[in-house]
């Protein structure tokens, strides 16, 4: 069974875990990406050289890619890319593969942070106060704010601020909206569903210490106050079309959870989940076997930590000109 992973970048744990399940099966597990030194396309078993994600050749690029090392799955990495492939979901599997990519219309409601959080307020999730230009009377904003773009990722253009800033502050975010401040711990939630839409599994953590919004230091915490709350926000993402890796994030407050995000894909802190218990990799391709995976809520390590070390890759040839 083959893998393609697109985007790859630097996701060299998460490319090896899908090496492991790969090779259980006899299989490869290719690296997509622009860049020759990218550190996941110089360690995966082969590479593909790819066009921006701008370019109106990504999809047939891709879809020789997959016809090339007969892919039978394509795992896709960054927030940017998921709309992309949700779009051409239906041609690109027309190749003889299954994209790891949840509906269309889920990708887009995700993509929009004021969308989702107006949609799951709806279904009864408590979610931070939002507003947007135009909808903002600053006498209702509390003191402590957060400004983001709605379709932003990696903490860019992520400013905490008074409301006294708020002018200053909002032209210099593009398609801002305007957050309320939460005051909890901030934890990630690694999660997994079937092709059903069904929540097999998932890995919570605190998130310690971060960089350009993604964990380099986190440790796993017990599930017991949050789970029906987790079980919730993944029944409503099953039934709107969701499959595959989520990453929830939210705060853990006096009055319960607040949902703040919730990204499509595996998290940049996935590993954890992995070293905890989560064989997300391994379970994907049980699913495409046919395999019934059963549920296994609850079911991970506890009290795990993880902090993160760069490692360096060499080269004497890079696999394309940069």
């Amino acid at each position: 069974m083959n893998v393609l992973i697109t985007c790859a970048g630097r996701r060299t744990s998460l490319l090896s875990e899908f090496v492991k399940a790969a090779r259980r099966r006899e299989g490869i597990v290719a690296a997509a990406d622009t860049d020759a030194l990218a550190p996941a396309v110089m360690l995966a078993d082969t590479a593909v050289r790819m066009p921006p994600l701008r370019d109106s050749s990504y999809i047939s690029v891709l879809e020789g890619a997959i016809r090339d090392m007969h892919a039978d799955l394509v795992v896709p990495t960054i927030d940017t890319e998921l709309l992309l492939l949700a779009t051409y979901k239906e041609r690109l599997e027309r190749n003889g593969c299954t994209v790891l990519v949840s509906a269309s219309n889920l990708v887009e409601i995700l993509r929009d942070k004021f969308v989702m959080a107006s949609v799951f307020s709806r279904h009864g999730i408590r979610v931070p106060a939002c507003w947007v230009p135009g909808s903002i009377n600053a006498s209702d904003l509390p003191d402590a704010l957060f400004v983001k773009p709605r379709d932003g990722s990696a903490s860019k253009h992520v400013y905490r601020l008074r409301r006294s800033q708020l002018d200053a502050v909002l032209p210099m975010v593009p398609s801002p909206m305007v957050q309320e401040e939460i005051q909890g711990p901030e934890i990630t939630v690694d999660g997994l569903l079937d092709m059903a839409g069904r929540c097999v599994h998932y890995v919570p953590r605190r998130r310690v210490k971060t960089l350009a919004g993604e964990s380099v230091q986190s440790v796993t915490i017990d599930d017991s106050d949050i789970r029906e709350w987790l079980l919730a926000v993944f029944g409503i993402l099953g039934s709107m079309g969701g499959i595959g890796p989520m990453t929830v994030q939210a705060f853990l407050t006096d009055d319960g959870p607040v949902l703040s995000e919730i990204n499509p894909r595996f998290g940049g802190g996935v590993p954890l989940a992995f070293a905890a218990g989560g064989h997300y990799p391994e379970w994907i391709l049980q699913m495409l076997e046919g395999k019934h995976v059963e549920s296994g809520i609850g079911e991970y390590t506890k009290g795990l930590w993880m902090t993160r070390h760069h490692i360096e890759v060499f080269t004497e040839r890079p696999l394309w000109d940069q």
